[in-house]
């Protein structure tokens, strides 16, 4: 059976089955918890869509205490909505207690930044961020679905809990006297997560490494760093050979 629409409140929210709560996310005032019934017939369904998105706040959904949400206890977040055109229909499968999630139709967040000014200076064998060097470089943002950037220093934060692949790469700034080791590194909330070596010659050749379904939390931060052996290399803000990308990895 349809939906009925539902203007969703800017308010935590019991759901009543058979509605489709529509969230205005420029409404939203602070984040709000929509919560699945405690009664609930085999067959029964809810659904909630963003009509439009946020860049602060989000809509949480959750079972009732004592139910599950796609495995969920009741009172944990299932997971979150705030991107524009994001929609979930939700069904009861067991009576009063299972809820699965019958449609997913959450959007994918992605952020890109490349570094757009040099940077330069760092000492041998340590790991640095561009904008951090002794001559810090500029990141600029150029694509960006959901997720939160700051380019000052160079993060791109993720809003939902859930697997995320973020890949890397760099270019040197200046050409060794000899080969020197080039190092790539992926970081999480500050702290390495993967990173891959390249020897450094006069061809300047740097690598892109890749984390594959990273686990994150909501509010969890990735950056772009670096090491060279021989130190004060930089690395090239130009042509985006210098660069972070995070996407999210939904079912």
């Amino acid at each position: 059976a349809a939906l009925d629409h539902v203007a969703g409140a800017n308010a935590n929210t019991t759901m009543a089955v058979g509605s489709l709560y529509v969230v205005d996310g420029a409404t939203l005032t602070a984040d709000r918890t929509y919560t699945l019934p405690a009664v609930a017939a085999v067959g029964d369904r809810i659904g909630v869509m963003m009509s439009a998105g946020s860049a602060s706040y989000e809509v949480l959904l959750t079972a009732a205490s004592g139910d599950t949400l796609n495995g969920v206890a009741g009172g944990t977040e299932w997971s979150r909505l705030f991107i524009t055109g994001e929609v979930v229909i939700m069904r009861c499968v067991a009576a009063s207690a299972t809820w699965i999630v019958e449609y997913d139709g959450r959007i994918a967040q992605l952020g890109e930044m490349s570094l757009t000014a040099d940077c330069d200076g760092e000492a041998a064998n340590t790991t640095t961020l561009p904008t951090s060097a002794g001559t810090p470089g500029t990141w600029t943002v150029n694509a960006q679905i959901g997720i939160a950037a700051t380019a000052a220093t160079g993060r791109l934060t993720v809003r939902r809990g859930g697997k995320y692949s973020a890949t890397v790469g760099m270019r040197t700034k200046d050409a060794p006297g000899a080969s020197a080791l080039l190092t790539a590194v992926i970081q999480k909330n500050g702290a390495t997560v993967r990173s891959g070596t390249n020897t450094c010659t006069a061809s300047l050749t740097g690598g892109a490494m890749t984390e594959t379904a990273a686990s994150a939390s909501a509010d969890d931060y990735f950056q772009m760093a670096y090491s060279t052996s021989s130190g004060g290399l930089g690395c090239r803000g130009a042509a985006a050979l210098t660069f972070l990308i995070v996407s999210e990895v939904l079912p």
